[in-house]
Parts: structure tokens; C-alpha cells; sequence
């Protein structure tokens, strides 16, 4: 069985309570209705808070109850998302859910927020208590992006990255400005493994890159227009690289 259906809200800076703002990091949020609905309780927000996510979703309740909310997130550094923006609809498979959090980083957002779903209850568990799959992978993405919070608080859209006819089905890939930095996201939403081949600005070194979720060194071919990257993804999966403008490689 596949698991519960999951909604990935999509907010570009906006839609907050606690100050998500255009030059923070991304908002990596769980959707919590409350035990029961309405009703904030300390150790679900503290579950929450324990696999890594940095906000919490509420529906709009009564103004006692959100003060109540309020002060319990204040000790566990989560931030409260009170508003939606884009809202795409992410089916549960792994690793399709990798590809879809990324995505929504390389098209700039700066509030991702996930809803299991559930009436009452951080929806992080089965009633058994154990972890529901799709928390593994979120988990996974919102270590990655506190890891390297300062690149991605700076990082915004950068020059376009065209990829060569025939474009695979499904694969993205955008090159963003991370100041002293670049950062290449590269996700394949399609049903099957893809090769595409890549080219960036003249400007970007292709000299070695570091992936941001494995610790590999991937290397381009250097070209007079620009880099040319080849490479494999598999369906469902993202690649996340950086490397300095210098071009020394910089440590997030």
C-alpha cells in the first residue's frame, strides 16, 4: 500500500506568522489540525519539531487557541504558516516525493508545506505508532535544507538553463544564484529513468561541483557558449549541486 495522499502547498514568500521572509530559508511545514481538531497539544508539535520540519500549518481557530499555539512553538523554533499559495497534489510513491520538495525549491519557494492528511494528530504515525513512509524522505529534504540554510536563504532564480532537444519528459533543471554560489537543481517528475544533456551560461565554472545530498563530485565539459552537463536521473529523483563563483569550492 502506497500510504496516505499528500498535498505539497507551494507558498512563494508569503502566507506566515513567525516571519518567513524572502531572505530566510525555506519553511519545511507539517499540516496540524490539532488533539482533537482546534486543539494545539506540546508533545505532537514537539514530534513534529524532532524529524526536522521548521513549521507547522494551522488552520484558522479561535484567537485563544492560537495564542495557545503560539506559545508552545516559541521554545521549539517552528514557525507558524497560516496561509496557502500553489497548491500541487503529490501522490505518495517514493521517491516521486524527493523530485516534488525539490522542485518547489528550484522554483522558489519559501514555504513547503505538507498535509498527511489527518483529522486530529501531527499525522506523522499509523495507529500503531510507527512512521508513515512519506515522512522519511520530508524528513531527509528538511535536514538537507537546514544543513545549508545560508545558501538557501540567499539563493533566487538565475540565468536559464536550456536542456538539448529531445528534453526528457518530466525533467526540470534550474540553476539558482546563491551570491557567492551556484546551485543546480535537476528533477525528473517522469515515470522513467532520463539522460539529458544540459547547457549553462558561459559564466558558471564547470569545474567540480559538490552535491548537496550525497557529498559526490560531479565535473561538465567545458564548451565556448558554457558548461554542457550530461547526466542520468531516475524518475522521481532530484539532484542537488553547488559549487563556487570563484571557482573555489565553497563548504554550506
Amino acid at each position: 500500500m502506497l500510504g496516505p495522499r499528500l498535498v505539497l502547498v507551494m507558498t512563494v514568500a508569503a502566507g506566515t506568522a513567525g516571519g518567513a521572509q524572502p531572505d530566510a530559508a525555506p519553511v519545511v511545514a507539517v499540516t496540524y489540525p490539532g488533539t482533537p481538531a482546534g486543539v494545539p497539544k506540546q508533545e505532537d508539535l514537539a514530534a513534529i519539531r524532532a524529524l526536522g520540519f521548521n513549521g507547522v500549518e494551522w488552520r484558522p481557530s479561535n484567537r485563544t487557541t492560537f495564542e495557545a499555539l503560539t506559545r508552545m512553538v516559541g521554545p521549539l523554533e517552528l514557525t507558524i504558516v497560516t496561509g496557502t499559495g500553489v497548491v500541487v497534489d503529490v501522490s505518495i510513491p517514493r521517491p516521486d516525493l524527493q523530485a516534488a520538495l525539490w522542485r518547489a525549491v528550484a522554483r522558489g519557494a519559501k514555504i513547503i508545506t505538507l498535509d498527511p492528511g489527518h483529522r486530529t494528530g501531527p499525522g506523522l504515525t499509523t495507529a500503531r505508532g510507527d512512521r508513515l513512509p512519506w515522512t522519511y524522505a520530508a524528513s531527509t529534504f528538511a535536514g538537507q535544507i537546514a544543513s545549508s540554510a545560508r545558501l538557501f536563504a540567499v539563493a533566487r532564480p538565475g540565468p536559464v538553463v536550456t536542456i538539448a532537444a529531445p528534453a526528457p519528459r518530466g525533467v526540470e533543471v534550474a540553476l539558482l544564484d546563491g551570491d557567492r554560489a551556484w546551485l543546480l537543481i535537476a528533477t525528473n517528475a517522469g515515470r522513467t529513468r532520463a539522460t539529458f544533456i544540459a547547457r549553462l551560461p558561459a559564466e558558471v565554472p564547470p569545474a567540480l561541483w559538490l552535491s548537496l545530498l550525497d557529498g559526490s563530485n560531479m565535473s561538465m565539459l567545458r564548451e565556448s557558449s558554457g558548461p554542457r552537463w550530461t547526466f542520468t536521473i531516475e524518475p522521481g529523483a532530484a539532484l542537488v549541486y553547488v559549487i563556487d563563483k570563484a571557482p573555489k569550492l565553497v563548504s554550506w
